[in-house]
């Protein structure tokens, strides 16, 4: 079997704009705030990741359901259970965190 290769990323920059500056204004804004707690900073990696996931989510399952250049049905599955994993293990984390409103 071969190797997966690269990650298959969303190829739209300003769709990866618009998902990490409103990440960036929500994180800045709960620092002004003062929005503290022992899991604060934590939840928001995880949701940070767990949102990055779902995002790049689309590409390997898109290339599952239709064939894509550069992207192989082997690969864009191996990828999609990677990405899909890593949703689910944020997500997961986020609820045993006490954080169920950051999944949405």
């Amino acid at each position: 079997m071969r190797a997966p290769g690269r990650p298959p990323l969303p190829r739209e920059h300003g769709s990866w704009v618009m998902l990490l500056a409103a990440s960036v204004a929500g994180l800045g804004t709960a620092a002004v705030a003062g929005t503290r707690g022992p899991y604060a900073w934590p939840a928001t990696g995880l949701f940070l990741l767990a949102a990055v996931a779902f995002f790049c989510l689309r590409r390997p399952l898109s290339g599952l359901l239709r064939p894509q250049p550069g992207l192989e049905r082997p690969a864009a599955s191996f990828w999609l259970a990677v990405e899909a994993a890593l949703a689910a293990a944020a997500g997961g984390a986020l609820l045993l965190l006490g954080r169920p409103l950051l999944l949405p």
